[in-house]
C-alpha cells in the first residue's frame, strides 16, 4: 500500500505537458533585424537551410521543430553566446531541444566542411596577390597567418592543466589563415590553449602541404608574426632591422598582416560567441568554432559584412612569445627563408 501511495504521489507531481506557440523568426522580422538579430538576410537563411535540410529532418521527432528554425536558433546562438535556455524562451522551445538542435546543425554543417574552408584556386590566389600588393606593396601574398584564443570553462579530466594558456585562462588556440578579402583559407581548432602557435603550424596539414615536394598549395607567399619560424614560403618580420630597407619591409609586411587580425576581429564580432566564454567540452567546442569559421566565409561570399560597419575595424592585437628553438634540417629551412626575405628587401623595398 505504501509503495502504491508513493507512485499516486509521484504521478500527481508531474508537469503538465505544456505546447508552446513557437515563433519563427523569419516570419516576425524584416531583412535588417534579421540580419541584425542572426547575422544573415532571408535568403542567406533559406539557402543555407535548402543545404542542410536533409540532415535537420532526421530524428526530428515528425517534424517537431521545421529546419528553417533550427537553423535560426543555432544562428541566433552563434550571434550572441547566451544560454541555450534564453535562446529557448525567445523561440518558444525547451533548452533540451535548443542543445540537440544546435549539435544536430553543427553536425550537419561540419559534414560539408570541404564546402566552406578549402584552399584557393589559382584564379583566387592570383586576385589575393594583387590585393594584398596594393595594401602596402608586399608582393606575391596569397594570405596571412595568425592565432587567438578562445575562452572555454575548465574542461573534465586530468588534461585540464594544458588547456591553460600564457595568461591563466582556459583557452583553445585557433590558427586561421585568411585572403585578403577576410575569407578563410585554413583553420585549426582543435589545440590547446598552452600550444604555441608554431607547434599548430608545424602539426597542421597546412604546414604539410606548404612543406611537401612539390606543393600542395601553389606557389605564393604567407606573411606571419614573430611567433612563427621563417620559411621561403612563410614571411615573419626582421626582429631588429639594421637599415632603411629592412624597416620598410617591416612596416610594409605589418600593414599587410594586419588582414588576418580584421579577419579575426570580424569572426569574434559576427559571432559573438568567440567573445564570450563556450561552456562545452572542447571537442563541441572545437566543433563550434569551425562552424563559425565556415559560417564565416559563407558571409563573406555574399558580402554580408559589407552591411555591418561594426564589423570591419576589429583588428585583433596579441602579443606573442618568440618560436621555440629549431634544429638540423629546419635550421637549414629557415636559413633559405631568410635569404628569400632578404631578396625581396632588396629588390622591393
Amino acid at each position: 500500500m505504501a509503495a502504491l501511495y508513493r507512485l499516486r504521489q509521484r504521478r500527481r507531481l508531474r508537469r503538465p505537458k505544456i505546447y508552446r506557440d513557437r515563433t519563427n523568426p523569419l516570419d516576425t522580422f524584416d531583412d535588417i533585424e534579421l540580419h541584425d538579430k542572426l547575422r544573415f538576410r532571408r535568403q542567406d537563411i533559406l539557402e543555407l537551410t535548402d543545404l542542410l535540410t536533409n540532415d535537420l529532418e532526421l530524428d526530428n521527432r515528425g517534424g517537431a521543430v521545421p529546419p528553417s528554425l533550427q537553423v535560426c536558433v543555432t544562428l541566433r546562438y552563434f550571434a550572441t553566446g547566451t544560454f541555450q535556455n534564453a535562446i529557448g524562451e525567445m523561440i518558444g522551445i525547451s533548452q533540451p531541444t535548443v542543445s540537440l538542435i544546435v549539435k544536430r546543425t553543427m553536425n550537419a554543417l561540419l559534414r560539408r566542411f570541404p564546402d566552406f574552408i578549402h584552399p584557393p584556386a589559382m584564379q583566387d590566389i592570383n586576385r589575393n596577390k594583387i590585393e594584398f600588393q596594393e595594401m602596402a606593396g608586399f608582393p606575391n601574398v596569397f594570405g596571412c597567418i595568425d592565432g587567438t584564443h578562445i575562452k572555454i570553462v575548465a574542461p573534465p579530466g586530468n588534461d585540464e592543466d594544458v588547456y591553460v594558456n600564457r595568461k591563466n585562462v582556459y583557452s583553445i588556440n585557433v590558427q586561421i589563415v585568411c585572403g585578403a578579402r577576410l575569407r578563410i583559407l585554413d583553420c585549426v581548432a582543435t589545440s590547446p590553449g598552452s600550444f604555441h602557435d608554431a607547434r599548430i603550424l608545424r602539426e597542421s596539414a597546412f604546414w604539410r602541404a606548404m612543406e611537401g615536394e612539390p606543393r600542395a598549395v601553389p606557389q605564393g607567399l604567407i606573411l606571419g608574426d614573430s611567433a612563427y619560424p621563417i620559411r621561403e614560403w612563410l614571411m615573419t618580420p626582421y626582429a631588429q632591422p639594421v637599415n632603411r630597407q629592412q624597416e620598410r619591409f617591416n612596416v610594409s609586411h605589418k600593414s599587410t598582416r594586419v588582414t588576418v587580425e580584421r579577419c579575426i576581429g570580424v569572426l569574434k564580432r559576427r559571432w559573438h560567441c568567440l567573445h564570450t566564454e563556450l561552456r562545452l567540452s572542447p571537442l563541441r567546442c572545437s566543433k563550434l568554432i569551425y562552424c563559425c569559421a565556415m559560417l564565416h566565409n559563407f558571409a563573406v561570399e555574399r558580402a554580408a559584412q559589407q552591411e555591418i560597419c561594426p564589423f570591419q575595424n576589429d583588428a585583433e592585437q596579441q602579443d606573442h612569445p618568440p618560436p621555440p628553438a629549431v634544429m638540423g634540417n629546419d635550421r637549414a629551412r629557415m636559413v633559405a627563408g631568410q635569404v628569400v626575405r632578404n631578396r625581396l628587401t632588396e629588390n622591393f623595398f
